[in-house]
């Protein structure tokens, strides 16, 4: 686990809570999404790729639909829509007409992570998988998709071990519904869904805190200080993250931003959730 960013490790709660409470998710669907990755063929930054793309592709002509962008440090940008052929359109123009510049590849979808809670001490990295198989095969195949991805030590508790796996569509499901054989009990399981957040700056951001360009920005009252020197309460709380969507959004309902931005009930949190969601391959 970084230092430099703050994961949210498991925000099932959040999620059905703010669902319910919030007018702005109510009766929400998310859409499918489909994305084509488009890396520089020379070292340029992210801006630079994005406004190369704009200058030279052409939605209109194209007749499709480009939902977002986003992009990586090292001038990566990932053009979303909500239908493949949209995305095989955008792949086939840069790849004919930009190949000297720019390459297109279309994404696949990720497979489902998992947080297994409070797996026995005894258990370790190099050994769960084959404890899991073994206790496990009413519901684990031969051919079931199964890797570790992480063991994580509670802050507070040390005994506490929680265990991040990535699985199939399939297995997961029975994971969840079932939990996990391990060892002497029975382990509940959830949906694991990974954002960072600065901690400079405490915008999501999938950077490093060291080469953030932006202004410190207090997670609690959005002022120019970081956490230690916060004097605010709660009454007086804002997220930057809702503070920042509001004030760039067109929608009439706004999100509510009075709250910290490590809150885990987050509306800006809620709807990075939304879009991971949305790039899972559920097989649903």
């Amino acid at each position: 686990m970084s230092s430099q960013t703050q994961p949210v490790i498991n925000v099932s709660r959040a999620y059905s809570s703010v669902v319910k409470n919030t007018e702005y998710h109510a009766k929400r669907e998310i859409p499918p999404s489909f994305w084509v990755v488009i890396k520089p063929k020379e070292r340029i930054t992210a801006d630079e790729t994005r406004k190369f793309i704009k200058e030279n592709i052409n939605p209109v002509k194209l007749g499709v639909g480009i939902t977002r962008m986003t992009s990586s440090s090292d001038g990566t940008i990932i053009m979303q829509s909500t239908t493949k052929i949209d995305s095989e359109k955008i792949a086939k123009e840069i790849n004919e007409k930009f190949h000297n510049s720019l390459s297109a590849e279309i994404g696949s979808k990720f497979r489902p992570r998992l947080i297994i809670y409070d797996i026995p001490q005894e258990v370790t990295k190099e050994n769960v998988v084959e404890i899991i198989k073994e206790q496990n095969k009413e519901i684990i195949a031969e051919n079931s998709y199964l890797q570790v991805r992480a063991v994580i030590t509670n802050r507070v508790n040390k005994n506490r071990r929680n265990l991040i796996i990535e699985v199939d569509s399939g297995l997961r499901r029975s994971i969840v519904t079932n939990g996990l054989k391990i060892m002497f009990t029975v382990c509940r399981a959830d949906d694991n869904y990974y954002v960072r957040r600065c901690y400079k700056c405490n915008r999501f951001h999938p950077g490093k805190q060291s080469e953030c360009s932006n202004a410190v920005t207090c997670p609690q009252c959005m002022g120019s200080h970081d956490l230690k020197t916060c004097t605010a309460n709660r009454e007086v709380f804002k997220c930057i993250n809702c503070f920042t969507f509001n004030e760039r959004t067109r929608l009439n309902k706004k999100l509510d931003h009075n709250h910290s931005a490590t809150d885990k009930d987050c509306p800006s949190l809620i709807n990075r959730i939304d879009r991971l969601k949305s790039m899972i391959d559920y097989n649903d």
